[in-house]
């Protein structure tokens, strides 16, 4: 990604030169709009490609979510969104790895977002269930809602709807929640008066301890090389 960052900056100054009047501007600003897509997508093609080793540490979990909601409230105050918070008022601490928790709420409220760009609700509810000791987090909106041939594709890799999209958000996603040892589901009706779709993340309270691999046989000494 480093090419990328050179050619951002390098366009930056150059737009940052240019007078509001100047033509250029126009074409300094697709370039910079195109340089920050591919970006976007050279990070999802690392974050799927190289898996990071993750950093468990217990968190509150309705204050990760509730970062990732002020960062979009912009967003959806533009669109005539209206973000609702139906936190529970207890819950335990759950371990994750913060930023890559951080990054799949992110982007499940991006494409709740993408789905209402005229406007609707955007519900997301915690809650704990005691009986399988685990945290669930819902991400519901009020969109039209995702067919069922489309829906059973949803985590495939490179699977997607959009036109600029790498469908690899919600592939990352699931592989990320499933190191958390938990799992993430999707819900969706495209009529009627539940119209749209809801994500639920279900996050463990305490980890299993991973079995340890197999010791690996010692390597045999190479067979000493004949003098030519």
């Amino acid at each position: 990604r480093n090419p990328l960052s050179i050619i951002n900056m390098s366009v930056q100054y150059i737009h940052g030169k240019l007078t509001p009047e100047d033509p250029l501007r126009e074409f300094t600003e697709a370039i910079i709009e195109k340089v920050n897509q591919v970006d976007r997508i050279t990070k999802e093609l690392i974050d799927y490609g190289r898996p990071r080793e993750l950093v468990f540490r217990a968190v509150d979990i309705q204050r990760v979510i509730d970062s990732v909601l002020r960062l979009a409230q912009a967003r959806a105050r533009s669109q005539g969104v209206e973000i609702r918070r139906n936190f529970s008022r207890y819950l335990p601490p759950v371990k994750v790895d913060v930023e890559r928790m951080n990054g799949v709420f992110s982007n499940l409220v991006t494409n709740a977002l993408d789905a209402m760009p005229e406007g609707g609700h955007l519900t997301v509810s915690t809650k704990e269930n005691i009986d399988e000791k685990r945290v669930l987090v819902e991400i519901g909106n009020t969109g039209k809602g995702i067919p069922l041939r489309r829906r059973v594709q949803l985590f495939t890799p490179f699977f997607t709807t959009k036109p600029d999209g790498t469908g690899l958000g919600l592939a990352i996603c699931q592989r990320v929640v499933d190191e958390h040892q938990g799992s993430i589901s999707v819900e969706s009706k495209i009529s009627g008066p539940n119209k749209g779709t809801r994500f639920t993340v279900s996050l463990p309270l305490s980890l299993q301890e991973k079995e340890p691999s197999a010791a690996k046989p010692a390597d045999e000494p190479l067979a000493t090389q004949k003098a030519i």
